[in-house]
């Protein structure tokens, strides 16, 4: 139970992953011993060195790597596949280009055989929400990168999932485009009619980025990876790009995240000042 009383969203129980190599089938662990607990509504996100287990952590959640040992539970069951309940947004866009923007962001209802006109509206909104109503019928050779990604963030969010799940979304994209889609991202998730209810997980290198973002950060360690710290990021909702990173409080928890990454960074910092202080006593 979370300290709300209520079984918790996403639930993570000495949750141990990872994979076999391809010749000796060695199995070689990624993610190691993890407790994590998230609530419904809640935007976490997970930073950490390369090779620490980030990706094959969301990949579990969305049901795409099986669980060595341990738990993975989603609404207190456990996590045997893919399911509608999750929602997965990729680094790469990946859209259809032979189907329209619109046809596009319907496609997972229209998998999943819930194509009908409420549908069909709550595409016309997300589009509208996304700021792409009026390329509804383009195609995605005519948009540009940032465009396409926000269409594939309205594709997701059109099946309504309970966990939005993204993979370094904006990690391919140059960092103007990359700032100004956080701030959609920003605008979108707390504007949704479904953000208070959807649960979003984010995976990122960029600590500026999770801060800006989320309401906790969870940092892993690497080989294999383990939590080192989880920072509740206490900034009122909604919250805009431009007032929270001029806020000093953003730079103190960017500090803090940095020095869980880097402990041995830290330890240095802190031997000098000691040598500082002795010296001019």
């Amino acid at each position: 139970m979370s300290e709300s009383g209520r079984t918790p969203l996403l639930q993570a129980k000495n949750l141990r992953l990872g994979h076999r190599t391809g010749r000796t089938r060695e199995f070689v662990v990624a993610i190691d011993s993890i407790d994590l607990t998230i609530d419904t509504g809640e935007f976490i996100s997970v930073v950490g060195p390369s090779g620490c287990g980030k990706t094959t952590f969301l990949e579990a959640v969305a049901g795409l790597v099986p669980v060595a040992s341990g738990d993975l539970l989603v609404n207190g069951t456990p996590i045997k596949g893919p399911a509608r309940n999750r929602a997965i947004v990729f680094q790469s866009a990946s859209l259809f280009p032979w189907r329209t923007v619109e046809q596009n962001v319907w496609f997972g209802l229209e998998v999943q055989g819930r194509l009908d006109e409420a549908a069909r509206q709550r595409t016309r909104q997300l589009l509208h929400t996304v700021g792409l109503e009026k390329y509804m019928k383009a195609r995605p050779d005519e948009l540009s990168g940032g465009m396409r990604q926000r269409v594939n963030l309205a594709r997701a969010l059109a099946v309504s999932p309970d966990v939005l799940l993204f993979d370094e979304p904006f990690g391919a994209l140059d960092a103007m485009t990359r700032e100004s889609l956080q701030d959609e991202l920003l605008r979108i998730w707390q504007a949704d009619p479904d953000g208070p209810k959807t649960t979003a997980v984010f995976i990122t290198h960029d600590v500026t980025e999770s801060v800006l973002l989320s309401d906790r950060v969870i940092v892993l360690s690497r080989n294999p990876g383990r939590i080192v710290a989880d920072v509740a990021i206490k900034a009122p909702r909604p919250r805009t790009s431009a007032q929270w990173r001029l806020d000093p409080k953003f730079t103190e928890y960017c500090s803090e995240i940095l020095d869980a990454l880097h402990p041995e960074q830290k330890a240095a910092r802190q031997s000098v000042t000691a040598t500082s202080t002795e010296s001019s006593v």
